[in-house]
């Protein structure tokens, strides 16, 4: 377990967050600026709140009501930046060791070599920072930070500046090192599609606060308000006009909702979920459908996303190229749509 109750001001900028973890797999995700670095800092030691109380495995880190706190190099805490920060005059070997010397650690020698052949290092421990790629120095990165044996590791975006068949490579081998080493983690990124594949659990910060904490599916898929809805992918924000028994009115249009509360302002459903309908066959039987045009088309190796207007209401679906050219959808075409009713959420502000 992960608990951070943290208060800090940075001029005009502040921080308040209660944000507790009880998985492995933890994520924190937001937006450029939404203080994600600052928490991670502040649970690492290198920032100081001006309240709070940090606990990690039952054992506080951090309690400034009682005059606790504990010095970084002893909270047993597995740090790695976006930026690497390897020492350019050691060796690949004397980078790796360097934390366990530093705090006069004992080096399990079979924990080493099972982690510099699992990660590809094994051959490069007498080369230097410069002669490595972007790849190989967050290798390195990651298994110093094991070595040392953390009770908990955070991940500051760490593979924001590799591209993409690198990263993806490095996240598979970070998620077989965490189920290895059974290492609680917290994971900082801005990257949707990261934030889902790594976390068991999320923790959404907009401006320094908090704004949803739960497992990743009832985050992901029961968005709170219409900002985390944007945020987490739902390109369809309505805002509802009227609620009635089992349907939701939003400008011209009657949808049908499975789950419905009172205090519903606004309905989120992804494009995914809006399904492209044939028009040379019935769609007398399918559910909240939309006719419209298509306003904007736009094509990406994972799929197409439909920008269609109908009326003053305007719907995105995302389908597979397959479909698009196939039904031969550019833009002015045609189309109808069915938005998936167990597929909308509702939320507040």
């Amino acid at each position: 377990m992960i608990e951070a109750v943290l208060k800090k001001a940075f001029g005009n900028f502040s921080i308040d967050v209660e944000i507790r973890y009880s998985g492995f797999r933890n994520v924190l995700f937001g937006v450029s600026g939404s203080g994600k670095s600052s928490v991670l800092k502040m649970i690492a030691g290198f920032y100081k709140p001006d309240s709070g109380r940090i606990i990690a495995n039952d054992r506080v880190l951090l309690d400034t009501k009682n005059g606790i706190d504990i010095p970084i190099y002893r909270r047993h805490i597995g740090y790695i930046p976006q930026d690497y920060t390897l020492f350019p005059h050691m060796d690949v070997e004397a980078n790796l060791l360097y934390g366990v010397k530093a705090k006069g650690l004992k080096l399990y020698k079979e924990r080493f070599y099972f982690l510099v052949k699992l990660t590809g290092l094994k051959n490069l421990l007498k080369a230097y920072p410069n002669q490595l790629s972007g790849g190989q120095k967050q290798r390195v990165s990651l298994v110093r930070s094991l070595l040392v044996e953390p009770d908990i590791l955070l991940l500051d975006e760490p593979f924001s500046a590799l591209d993409r068949p690198i990263r993806d490579e490095l996240k598979e081998l970070l998620f077989e090192l965490l189920e290895s080493f059974k290492v609680p983690a917290i994971f900082v990124t801005h990257d949707l599609e990261e934030a889902y594949e790594f976390s068991d659990e999320i923790a959404i910060l907009e401006n320094g606060g908090l704004t949803q904490l739960g497992k990743r599916e009832e985050v992901f898929f029961n968005p709170k308000s219409r900002s985390i809805a944007k945020l987490l992918g739902f390109k369809n924000v309505f805002e509802i006009d009227e609620l009635k028994d089992g349907e939701i009115v939003v400008k011209d249009f009657s949808f049908k909702v499975e789950h419905l509360a009172s205090n519903c302002k606004f309905a989120f459903i992804r494009p995914e979920d809006v399904l492209l309908l044939r028009m040379d066959r019935d769609i007398s039987d399918k559910e909240n459908v939309v006719f419209g045009e298509v306003l904007k088309l736009f094509k990406k190796p994972s799929g197409a996303l439909l920008k269609i207007k109908s009326n003053d209401l305007i719907v995105y679906s995302k389908v597979s190229l397959h479909v698009i050219d196939k039904m031969d959808i550019k833009n002015g075409t045609k189309v109808a749509v069915s938005l998936k009713k167990e597929a909308i959420v509702c939320g507040g502000k």
